[in-house]
């Protein structure tokens, strides 16, 4: 196509591309309004992770950049994401009074759809295929039980783990919320400190190794749902505060990116220097959450940047595809490492991602909706949400 026919295209429909990209951002929310910066905040998360793997294999996504190191924190922020946005869904269910068993049943049913189908080909992918893996049939059955999770489904095995403990987490958390935000305060606070204070041993698949952070991202939920309430009478000098706070908060999450930690302090650090600060970076990540959605709008829309936005959404497509696209780069010989290799190699991950959550996310969230189907959140649950 010639640069006039596209200038001719673009004239006529100007908001196309826009408007395919909203279209594919658009998710399925379980209760209530629809937070556009978690989406925003999901592709960071992605990035965080695709960037570090592959600059383990020599491919700078960032020239000049080392981001190895960093892929333990994005999968962290994954986590406090998850815990807050099922806890937030919980506390509307509770104060709508719809919380029974028909919405136990719908999380069991949505969680299965939104987690096992792609899972379960990917898997398959990884065994059968003619690929850089070495799977087995044992395997497979071994990740889709959550007994372990080699590479980089540890985090699948822990999620899971995750969506058995939260019904007593929400049912313990709502009895305390409803009550205070101190009690809920002192209540995360304690769990963290006790796992703290134990000290297990370090197990990668097991979700006591990271509670910590899931205790944090379910406390931002019940902040955030109290905050919501209150904010609006104290003006926006509040508002403001969170901003520089949240803003301050990802700028040191990202200066501990472990070469660039490196160079502020002049000194060696490993690249799994922060690996296991499950506890500092819960508090970080929690915190930097919980400013932003207490944040005015600009900011809130500076991470809701509709790239971003894009990438949260396949987000787990990415996550678990990610490893194959980078590992088998080198089948493309045409490519000849530096930008050029990490520009095919994105696009291809991006592409990929796209049509594994078109052709089998999306129709399984649908079903996972359809079955879950019932009457929306009244409105002061979808403005808490916004």
């Amino acid at each position: 196509m010639t640069e006039a026919a596209v200038a001719a295209a673009g004239s006529r429909d100007p908001g196309a591309l826009r408007t395919g990209l909203r279209s594919l951002s658009r998710t399925f929310p379980s209760v209530g309004g629809h937070l556009a910066v978690l989406d925003g905040l999901r592709g960071i998360a992605l990035l965080l992770v695709v960037f570090s793997h592959a600059s383990l294999l020599g491919i700078d996504m960032i020239p000049g950049v080392d981001m190895s190191g960093t892929g333990k924190v994005g999968v962290w922020l994954f986590f406090v994401l998850s815990s807050f946005l099922l806890m937030h869904q919980f506390l509307h269910l509770d104060a709508a009074d719809r919380l029974d068993g028909r919405a136990w049943w719908r999380y069991a049913v949505r969680r299965l759809l939104r987690i096992y189908p792609l899972y379960t080909l990917f898997l398959l992918v990884c065994w059968l295929a003619p690929l850089k893996t070495a799977v087995t049939g044992a395997d497979v059955l071994s990740h889709l039980a959550a007994v372990e999770g080699r590479w980089h489904l540890w985090s699948i095995a822990v999620e899971v783990k995750y969506y058995l403990l939260l019904p007593l987490l929400v049912l313990v958390y709502i009895y305390i919320a409803r009550r205070s935000l101190a009690l809920a305060t002192l209540l995360t606070a304690a769990g963290i400190g006790v796992r703290e204070w134990l000290a297990p041993a370090f197990d990668n698949d097991a979700l006591w190794t990271y509670i910590a952070i899931f205790l944090a991202g379910s406390w931002v939920a019940i902040a955030h749902h109290y905050l919501a309430h209150r904010t609006r009478s104290r003006g926006q000098a509040l508002r403001y505060v969170a901003a520089v706070a949240a803003s301050a908060l990802f700028l040191l999450l990202m200066l501990m990116t472990p070469s660039i930690w490196a160079r502020l302090q002049e000194a060696a650090i490993a690249r799994d220097h922060w690996h296991r600060s499950f506890t500092l970076f819960a508090v970080l990540w929690g915190a930097f959450l919980l400013g932003i959605l207490q944040s005015p709008l600009w900011l809130q829309n500076v991470f809701a940047w509709m790239p971003l936005r894009v990438l949260g959404v396949i987000s787990f497509s990415a996550y678990l595809w990610h490893p194959l696209v980078l590992v088998n780069m080198g089948r493309l010989r045409f490519v000849d490492g530096g930008f050029a290799q990490a520009f095919v190699a994105f696009v291809a991950l991006v592409l990929v991602s796209v049509i594994s959550y078109v052709v089998i996310e999306r129709p399984f969230l649908k079903i996972g909706r359809a079955l879950g189907a019932r009457k929306a959140a009244p409105h002061g649950a979808d403005a808490a949400l916004r």
